[in-house]
């Protein structure tokens, strides 16, 4: 009786299990940075989403309204064909959120394995993955880039592969680092007492606990896409006409930047928004993950 006693006594001082999903949401969202940089994010995924409902023209629709600036009709103007700047700038939002989407996907999914496999098995095996990762590495991202598009062909998922290559391989690097640390645990090595196979270890107790840095790598994964992704398209490599991105509304908008500039601002504007969004949510995720991180700002 004493023993039911004390027991329900304890519970009522029992802190109530807390889901860590939404707890860490709630950490996220609860920073100015974090709720600014969300609610941008989810603005922008709700735009490509609903984009040919929301958008008031089609964005390959011709008029003889030529460069107009701003106004009830066009709220960012037209271009040098009458096309409504906001339409297509919807519609290159879709291509940004699609490139941004298969690029993290493939980029982060490859790369995660990679860094997994090379820092637990270390060795010969890390040794010749690593140098694979090197040869990648040592060749600037924007040119490789160019390189795999002039092969394959110009085109808005061709162009994500190539970037997806060397996005792995830099995010392998990452995830290898964090698997270092985190093999090297007791718990670790007693799943290897108790008879736990490599593969079991690997995914049971290491990959859980380099998750944190696995989604920091998915969040500024998808800035870096978008950016690159449009300076692709603005050098003719990636998304190709009648399609439209903000690449090419940013390249056609240079033309004639001095007479309309909203043209090139508009475009230029969402790039950096966007790329700036995806940024500072990373920041404000890897505050929210990394204990040693808590309570900084």
């Amino acid at each position: 009786m004493a023993a039911s006693t004390t027991r329900t006594e304890l519970q009522q001082f029992a802190t109530p299990a807390r889901n860590p999903v939404l707890h860490t949401m709630w950490n996220i969202v609860r920073t100015p940075v974090g709720a600014i940089s969300l609610a941008i994010i989810i603005l922008l995924v709700l735009v490509a989403a609903f984009g040919p409902w929301i958008a008031p023209y089609p964005f390959t629709k011709s008029s003889i309204d030529t460069y107009q600036g701003p106004s009830t009709a066009h709220w960012l103007g037209t271009d040098n064909l009458g096309r409504d700047t906001l339409s297509r700038l919807i519609q290159g939002a879709r291509v940004s959120i699609y490139a941004g989407f298969l690029t993290v996907t493939f980029g982060t999914l490859l790369g995660a394995i990679i860094g997994l496999v090379s820092g637990f098995a270390g060795g010969t095996t890390d040794l010749i993955m690593q140098r694979f990762v090197d040869a990648i590495q040592a060749i600037p991202a924007l040119m490789m880039t160019i390189a795999i598009i002039a092969v394959i062909g110009p085109s808005t998922t061709n162009a994500v592969l190539a970037i997806a290559v060397f996005i792995s391989a830099s995010n392998s690097r990452v995830v290898r680092g964090a698997v270092f640390s985190v093999k090297e645990n007791v718990y670790i090595e007693a799943a290897e007492v108790i008879g736990a196979s490599p593969i079991r270890r690997m995914v049971r107790h290491v990959l859980p606990n380099v998750m944190p840095v696995i989604l920091i790598l998915i969040s500024a994964g998808f800035g870096s896409a978008i950016l690159i992704e449009g300076a692709l398209s603005f050098l003719g490599l990636a998304t190709q006409l009648p399609d439209v991105s903000w690449g090419i509304i940013l390249r056609d908008g240079r033309i004639f930047m001095e007479e309309q500039p909203w043209m090139a601002f508009a475009a230029g504007s969402a790039i950096a928004l966007a790329v700036l969004a995806f940024n500072l949510l990373g920041d404000v995720i890897r505050d929210v993950l990394d204990p040693r991180l808590r309570g900084s700002r």
